[in-house]
C-alpha cells in the first residue's frame, strides 16, 4: 500500500478506530476484503483482463476498502471477504470509482 493512501485513510478517518473509536500512537490499516493471494486470485477470475499489480492498487488498496483499526481484534473484525453479498457490492462500487 502507497505512503499516500495510508495517510489520507488515516486523516479520513481523524486518526480513530472505526470499530471501537479509539484513538492511538499505533494505528493499522485494515482490508475489509482481505489483502493477501487467495483475494488476487478470487480477482483474477473476476477480471481476467487485468494484472496482479494493478487488482492489488486499484482494489484491494483502494481507500474505499480501506479502514482505521487500533488493534489486531478490530482489524479481524472488519473482513468481509467471506460475506459475499457485502464483498460483490464493495467491489462493484470501487472498480466502477476506478474508471476503467
Amino acid at each position: 500500500m502507497l505512503k499516500a493512501v495510508r495517510e489520507s485513510v488515516l486523516i479520513r478517518d481523524m486518526y480513530t478506530c472505526q470499530r471501537c473509536h479509539r484513538a492511538t500512537g499505533n494505528m493499522q490499516i485494515a482490508h475489509r476484503i482481505k489483502d493477501g493471494s487467495g483475494t488476487i486470485e478470487w480477482l483474477q477470475k473476476k477480471f481476467t483482463d487485468k494484472k496482479k499489480g494493478w487488482l492489488q492498487d486499484n482494489i484491494v488498496d483502494h481507500p474505499l476498502n480501506l479502514v482505521t483499526a487500533c488493534s489486531l481484534r478490530c482489524n479481524d473484525s472488519f473482513n468481509i471477504f467471506n460475506n459475499e453479498v457485502e464483498r460483490e457490492l464493495l467491489v462493484k462500487k470501487i472498480y466502477s470509482l476506478t474508471n476503467v
